[in-house]
């Protein structure tokens, strides 16, 4: 049986078309985790002109950066958050993780490391 099981999610009603086949998933296999995943690309850097005029525009442009990367991490994170509570199981065990990077490899990679048996996707 599948002991843990992926399913990526983009925030989409088409990506989460893939809920009720969680649902399944979960009545009729020995299911032990299911993770439910966003990879949120990583945010460019963004200058003024071809290049920054100085270290103190580099820093601002950098700290922008960063801010803007942590706050769709985080809009991720309590959106997956809100798709686990529609999930009622008291057997099986839900997890979010959000993962920044381009995704399609950041999946895969994801997958590879954390030992997923099964992926889920609309």
């Amino acid at each position: 049986m599948y002991k843990k099981i992926m399913v990526p999610l983009d925030g989409s009603e088409l990506a989460e078309c893939v809920l009720p086949h969680v649902e399944g998933f979960i009545a009729s296999c020995q299911v032990n985790t299911i993770v439910f995943v966003r990879a949120v690309k990583p945010e460019p850097i963004v200058s003024r002109g071809a290049y920054a005029t100085g270290e103190v525009d580099l820093t601002v442009i950098e700290e922008n950066t960063k801010k803007i990367e942590e706050e769709k991490k985080s809009s991720a994170k309590i959106y997956l958050d809100q798709v686990v509570g529609r999930l009622k199981h008291d057997d099986v065990k839900f997890q979010t993780e959000v993962i920044v990077g381009s995704v399609a490899e950041s999946l895969i990679d994801y997958t590879e490391a954390n030992n997923v048996d099964m992926i889920l996707i609309a």
